[in-house]
């Protein structure tokens, strides 16, 4: 799968034009920014679709982690390569028992720290709780049964781009969160005030699941643009 960009000043059904004559299948076209997603099965199709003067770039779509997570590491090894088993979950592990802490060994809160200095525990303070506000969350998906957030989520303006950077059909794909990680960082946002559990920072702003990364952990340059646009 490619990201072929659109060449400034260039009709997207020109663009479009251009692949299905060089044999490749336009997956998704994005035409407010003039970005395909295309599948190519040969790779004699990019050696054409270089050479047309709709095209400006083409770039191979690969899955990649979307950050450092400690199920595809082992001993520093970084994520294993394309094509190799996926990690075992982490509910298949043992857990790991760690020895508690003595209060006096905790580093000391550093307040010149940039992400401190963001004052987000200090948001409860002020007088302003998000109302009117829209936060598109591009990540695993929004659990929107959790009861601190079920308040929160835009169901209907919620995409489901975790599969070959093409918005799903399906309007339930982007409100579930196999890795549970979207629903984290939904929940630091705009979780609810009024149920057992955290607070959000801005707990009455609408959010919007924009699943991105998809059910093995893995995200694309695709997704991405999808969940963007």
């Amino acid at each position: 799968m490619f990201i072929v960009n659109v060449t400034r000043g260039e009709p997207t059904a020109s663009a479009v034009e251009a692949v299905a004559d060089s044999g490749g299948q336009v997956l998704q076209a994005w035409e407010s920014i003039g970005v395909l997603i295309v599948e190519v099965r040969d790779r004699a199709v990019l050696e054409k679709l270089a050479g047309r003067a709709e095209i400006s770039s083409i770039g191979e779509v690969k899955n990649e982690f979307p950050y450092d997570d400690p199920e595809s590491e082992e001993e520093g090894e970084g994520a294993p390569p394309e094509g190799a088993s996926p990690a075992p979950s982490i509910e298949a592990e043992e857990p790991e028992i760690l020895e508690t802490q003595d209060e006096e060994e905790l580093e000391p809160i550093d307040e010149d720290d940039p992400l401190w200095r963001l004052g987000a525990v200090n948001a409860l303070d002020v007088d302003t709780t998000g109302a009117g506000a829209t936060v598109a969350v591009l990540d695993s998906g929004i659990d929107a049964k959790h009861p601190d957030l079920a308040h929160a989520v835009s169901q209907q303006d919620s995409v489901d781009c975790s599969e070959f950077g093409v918005p799903a059909l399906s309007k339930t794909g982007p409100l579930v969160d196999p890795r549970a990680h979207g629903t984290a960082v939904a929940g630091i946002i705009a979780a609810s005030g009024n149920n057992p559990g955290v607070a959000g920072i801005a707990p009455d702003a609408t959010l919007l699941s924009m699943r991105v990364i998809n059910s093995e952990n893995k995200v694309n340059a695709a997704n991405l643009v999808c969940g963007l646009v």
